[in-house]
């Protein structure tokens, strides 16, 4: 059944000492208790009366009193202060700090004024105590809450830096609000945590699509490719892995030093006429012409001589 709701005048009265908040002491605010009488249409049906009935579902969530609009337009105007319960974690600020960034969840917040419009934002919430409730965790929210206060936008240390990312989305606060100080940390972690998961994404991706056979040699087949390909399969395959690179190390050395004017050694061969050069050299034949020409040239003397560098 519904009960009577009399008429609320938030005009010249409520600063006079007729105005119910001023019979009731509270400076321009209203009793939770009175709101009730004023804010609410709800079914008695356990055929009590109004106030026994209101009584009972004092502070009660949505899902058993919906109030309705010009109820909730009418609370804003009496309180300039609101209680956010993040995860159970309350937090009071002016309606005004939330106006300050309007496109945000709370900010949207403020100029809800139906039920439908409330409950697309938060999860639940009570006129008659002027609280919103969140069913998030509440860790971000005091850095979240210090941006609408401030201006400024911090990471949160000890919190994993995905869960802060999706809590910036669920506020609706842009990433790039992030201070200075903050925004390289921010993506570096950012970046190495999506990498991390592409790795193990890969990785799980490769086990489901090895296929060594059945039959005796299927366990062998596995633990060679193991061996040779995963070095943090086993013991064994980090030292075939280590060698392996050492390998690599060694003869990417021995052919740089080989480059250097200073570690080449100069061989002289001494070749009689009519005689065959070494086999083992290219082209040896033309090293040995063009050196005997020098020779003739240059010290005057007969004799065939060939000079090789290495």
């Amino acid at each position: 059944m519904s009960f009577f709701v009399p008429n609320l005048n938030f005009g010249s009265d409520s600063h006079s000492g007729n105005s119910p908040a001023s019979q009731n002491g509270l400076n321009g605010s209203y009793s939770s208790k009175n709101l009730s009488h004023t804010m609410f249409n709800t079914e008695n049906k356990d055929n009590d009366t109004t106030d026994g009935y209101l009584d009972r579902k004092w502070s009660q969530s949505v899902d058993h009193i919906i109030p309705e609009a010009y109820a909730i337009v009418q609370s804003r105007t009496v309180n300039r202060r609101v209680v956010i319960n993040v995860g159970g974690t309350r937090h009071e600020v002016l309606w005004r700090t939330l106006e300050r960034l309007p496109r945000t969840r709370l900010g949207r917040l403020r100029d809800c004024c139906t039920h439908d419009q409330i409950m697309e934002l938060c999860d639940d919430y009570s006129i008659l105590d002027n609280e919103y409730f969140f069913d998030r965790h509440p860790r971000s929210f005091s850095s979240i809450l210090n941006f609408y206060r401030t201006g400024k936008l911090h990471l949160v240390e000890e919190m994993c830096v995905l869960s802060f990312s999706d809590d910036l989305e669920f506020w609706g606060i842009d990433e790039n609000f992030l201070e200075d100080c903050c925004q390289h940390k921010y993506h570096q972690r950012k970046e190495h945590v999506y990498e991390e998961m592409r790795k193990e994404a890969e990785s799980l991706r490769e086990r489901e699509e090895e296929d060594f056979g059945v039959g005796v040699c299927a366990k062998y087949r596995k633990r060679t490719w193991d061996l040779l390909e995963k070095p943090t399969s086993s013991k064994a395959a980090r030292i075939v892995a280590v060698v392996s690179i050492l390998f690599i190390v060694i003869s990417t050395i021995a052919l740089t030093l080989n480059t250097m004017p200073e570690l080449q050694v100069e061989i002289i061969f001494e070749v009689e006429p009519g005689t065959q050069p070494p086999v083992a050299y290219n082209n040896i034949e033309k090293v040995i012409d063009s050196q005997k020409q020098d020779i003739n040239e240059e010290e005057g003397e007969e004799g065939n001589y060939g000079v090789v560098s290495h």
